[in-house]
């Protein structure tokens, strides 16, 4: 019977311990429920401001995002994420109940909500403003951030990395590509080059011949030509792999920048070591550039500014002739 009555007495410590436990989380459910803050208006702009005082103006122009004063072309999946983080904020609970950011309180240093490491992003919607976010640093796992709202001083911990989101400048947000085309309509590519202080050149031209393969798929055909007979080279392949042309030509129907350059930086012809011409039915692209420090500096005319992409992005416009032969490799 002794025994028993321990054992009852053991059971009801533990139930004792198991509703305190259940009390604390309900308690801490009910304080932390996760919310979302959303606006109805799809924004059309935004101003952003870091604590160094750099300023950001993304809007939208158009069907088109651009960026900054000189209206550079934005990252269009860039301005969308930031659309869908304004719209909607998941909140998953509070961090701080009151906190003034303007004091000099280690608080806000703790949050990343001190002058000098905020991000103000305000968001607008035909030149009204719809939201005003102040992001904090993110967490600790990458996955969320402190922030707080207009007129709020409660600090919140937000379901995103907004840090990351909003802490771009205007380089980040420019858009990267340069020019995309159908490979498949890409009929003829000139190319010149110097070699040992010669300037040579040649072609590809598309050929009206194909081959069938397996009954339907054709096959395209490439005829290789020196520009002239004074620069033909002994690098004019024996054997033409056509393959090999159509797979480098797929290579060229886009391209994309690593670093644009300075507004004003230029790349006449007589920089250039090399130039080329990829010519389609409705366009013709020209390309010209150099090799320096591992880097490929290029100009192309479908853009206003010259760039850099990487060496390894730069070889596909210094091919010779003979990189293209069928018993040669190329890359």
């Amino acid at each position: 019977m002794k025994n028993n009555g321990n054992r009852k007495i053991v059971l009801l410590g533990v139930l004792a311990v198991l509703v305190c436990i259940y009390v604390i989380q309900l308690v801490f459910t009910g304080r932390n429920k996760i919310k979302i803050v959303s606006v109805k208006d799809e924004p059309d702009s935004f101003v952003i401001q870091t604590g160094t005082g750099e300023e950001v103006k993304l809007f939208k122009d158009g069907d088109g995002w651009f960026v900054g004063d000189k209206k550079y072309p934005a990252n269009a999946y860039s301005a969308g994420e930031m659309c869908e983080a304004v719209k909607s904020v998941k909140i998953l609970g509070t961090a701080m109940r009151s906190l003034n950011v303007e004091s000099m309180s280690g608080e806000a240093e703790r949050y990343g909500l001190d002058a000098d490491n905020r991000i103000t992003v305000k968001a607008y919607k035909d030149g009204k403003e719809i939201q005003t976010v102040i992001v904090g640093k993110d967490s600790s796992n990458g996955r969320q951030s402190y922030i707080q709202f207009k007129n709020d001083n409660t600090v919140y911990l937000a379901g995103s990395a907004l840090h990351s989101t909003f802490g771009v400048s205007v380089n980040d947000l420019r858009s990267k590509e340069v020019y995309s085309l159908d490979s498949s309509e890409i009929y003829s590519v000139n190319i010149s080059y110097k070699a040992d202080g010669v300037l040579k050149s040649f072609s590809f031209a598309k050929s009206a011949d194909e081959t069938a393969e397996e009954g339907f798929v054709s096959k395209e055909n490439w005829i290789c030509t020196p520009a002239s007979m004074t620069s033909y080279s002994s690098e004019m392949p024996s054997e033409l792999d056509s393959e090999k042309v159509t797979n480098w030509v797929r290579s060229l129907s886009t391209l994309n920048v690593s670093e644009w350059l300075d507004d004003d930086f230029s790349i006449s012809k007589a920089d250039s070591d090399f130039s080329m011409l990829i010519a389609t039915k409705d366009k013709t692209v020209d390309l010209r550039g150099y090799v320096k420090d591992d880097e490929t500096y290029l100009y192309c005319s479908e853009v206003p500014y010259c760039f850099k992409v990487a060496s390894y992005i730069g070889a596909r416009f210094t091919k010779t002739p003979s990189d293209f032969s069928k018993d040669i490799d190329v890359d």
